[in-house]
């Protein structure tokens, strides 16, 4: 990791140099992968180099390994580009951004995508996707595509109805943690758990006093965010462990 504090310049060159960056031990050659930014960037001590290099590790095309692979650790990474609010935000857009198909609208793959109809997340449901989604699949799949578009409709729903309704009333912990797990998940066969744990931070879970309870999110947070580096429980079993036991 010592090798990063050479790397300087904007940040197509600090990408570039990323690139050809490896490092050996005992006669074998590594180099870094995307899971290691988080690592990477407790390297990095100066806001100047983290707009350049720590963009870089984070959304740069150095490895071939999507900077979704982060996706749980946003929090954490965003958090080091508190500095400027504008740059946090492309990072967390970059990290939390869906694959995105490319198909022409005359070929469209099995799911009824093509590049004038992309995927846009399992809360993105619009009328329009969900009509023109479905005047573009096989009619052997439109049975399967349109079980999973109303289950979208009802979590985006949802979704949109929290964050307007709901949010603005948490506190800044609480609107944290609800943000993390709507950003976090990206399965729609979770989204009744999903829902159950945002209804339950909003409305059950209660501690006596503020001090602790942002101690408690805090710690609850990072030991979800590292679960994807080290061995333990997944995030959404921490998260319903957590849950138990201040409910």
């Amino acid at each position: 990791m010592s090798l990063l504090r050479t790397i300087a310049g904007s940040i197509d060159v600090c990408n570039q140099a990323l690139s050809v960056l490896y490092f050996e031990v005992v006669g074998h050659k590594y180099t870094l992968g995307r899971m290691d930014v988080i690592d990477a960037l407790a390297q990095i001590t100066t806001n100047e180099s983290l707009n350049t290099l720590g963009v870089a590790l984070c959304i740069g095309s150095w490895t071939p390994q999507p900077s979704a692979n982060l996706r749980r650790l946003y929090i954490d990474i965003c958090q080091r580009f508190e500095h400027d609010s504008e740059l946090a935000e492309m990072v967390k857009t970059n990290i939390l951004k869906t694959s995105i198909c490319t198909r022409p609208p005359e070929t469209p793959n099995r799911q009824g995508h093509h590049r004038l109809n992309t995927f846009p997340g399992i809360c993105g449901w619009t009328e329009n996707y969900h009509s023109t989604r479905l005047a573009s699949v096989r009619p052997k799949h439109i049975k399967k595509v349109t079980k999973t578009l109303n289950k979208m409709k009802v979590y985006s729903e949802f979704v949109n109805m929290f964050r307007e309704d709901v949010v603005p009333t948490l506190g800044k912990n609480r609107t944290l943690l609800v943000d993390w797990i709507f950003s976090y998940n990206e399965s729609l066969e979770k989204q009744s758990t999903v829902v159950e744990y945002a209804r339950w931070i909003h409305e059950k879970v209660k501690l006596d006093n503020g001090n602790s309870w942002d101690a408690a999110v805090n710690n609850l947070i990072y030991k979800m965010s590292r679960v994807s580096k080290h061995k333990g429980r997944k995030p959404l079993c921490r998260l319903s462990k957590f849950l138990n036991m201040v409910i």
